[in-house]
């Protein structure tokens, strides 16, 4: 029984012991950084002319009659026949690949001619940044215009290790700073959490507002951005 009312009491001082030790200390700090994840190729969908849009332009811009539109609408049609004709020679004599995408059946509303025509849409596939510059060069003087369809960036995996080992680096030297005001030394860190949506509300704000400004006006030919938040607690001993 002795024996038994011995362990209890170690026991309870052991608890004892605990509860009156200091908690330990630690920094937390927040941490928010970019990568740009870089543009590989593209899918670029360039439509061609509509002789119906560009003979009622022409006709909006200068003709005085009606019946001038007839002889527009034929000149229109033949400007569109040979502008597609020498859009696929350009993209054949540079080698840039390109495919059929759509076709349009344009029909002549604005006058009610009764004309028809069908109007096709390429897909260019630039595949790398080279092809990207060769087709630039390629277009320079030209009307030809389109709309991306689908852009290829480098691998987004690669990106987010190099943006982690950003935000450790920017975190300890935020932590580092805030133990040496604070008089202590700076340990190990203890946990890393990415910021949820509903936390900090105020500060998000203030993360959003300083990617915004970062990523203001960029260019194409730079790529995406891959951004984080993340919520680092180091330990802080005493010196």
């Amino acid at each position: 029984m002795r024996c038994i009312l011995l362990s209890l009491a170690g026991s309870f001082l052991s608890i004892v012991a605990l509860a009156q030790s200091p908690a330990p200390r630690y920094i937390e700090v927040v941490a928010t950084d970019t990568v740009q994840l870089s543009l590989q190729g593209m899918d670029y969908e360039v439509a061609m002319m509509n002789p119906f849009d560009a003979a009622t332009i022409a006709m909006s811009a200068g003709a005085e009659e009606e019946a001038d539109f007839s002889k527009m609408l034929d000149d229109a049609e033949k400007k569109a026949r040979a502008s597609e004709k020498q859009f696929i020679e350009l993209m054949k004599a540079n080698s840039i690949p390109h495919r059929l995408s759509t076709t349009t059946h344009a029909e002549d509303y604005a006058f009610d001619s009764g004309k028809k025509m069908d109007v096709n849409s390429y897909l260019v596939e630039l595949k790398d940044t080279a092809m990207m510059s060769r087709y630039q060069r390629v277009m320079e003087g030209t009307d030809f215009s389109g709309t991306v369809k689908n852009m290829r960036f480098s691998d987004a995996t690669a990106a987010n290790a190099r943006l982690m080992s950003k935000l450790y680096t920017q975190a300890r030297s935020k932590a580092q700073a805030l133990a040496t005001a604070a008089g202590g030394i700076l340990g190990d860190m203890i946990s890393a959490e990415e910021m949820r949506e509903s936390e900090g509300s105020i500060f998000k704000q203030l993360v959003d507002m300083d990617r915004g400004r970062r990523s203001e006006g960029p260019n194409l030919s730079e790529g995406s951005t891959q951004s984080s938040s993340m919520v680092f607690r180091f330990t802080l001993h005493d010196k």
